[in-house]
């Protein structure tokens, strides 16, 4: 805020037009991809479990990757 009490902006580009938007705000600082631990901590209340489970479930290595794909009983192997 300014002295006057005013919220100051800044202007971004998004996909080729000028976008106001609050100076040092997350999106002036970050755009459209600030860390979930700045998040965090500037607004604790918001919930970000679903934004974690992704996360994670993205880190987390598929089961059964390295394993055999089965074959049907009696069906003709591809030559």
């Amino acid at each position: 805020m300014d002295e006057a009490g005013t919220e100051q902006s800044a202007i971004i580009d998004i996909a080729g037009y000028d976008v106001p938007v609050l100076a040092n705000g997350l999106y002036d600082r970050y755009r459209s991809n600030p860390p979930l631990s700045v998040i965090e901590q500037e607004s604790p209340l918001t919930d970000l479990s679903w934004f974690k489970t992704v996360f994670i479930n993205l880190l987390k290595p598929t089961q059964g990757l390295n394993e055999p794909i089965p074959t049907a009983q009696g069906a003709r192997k591809a030559r």
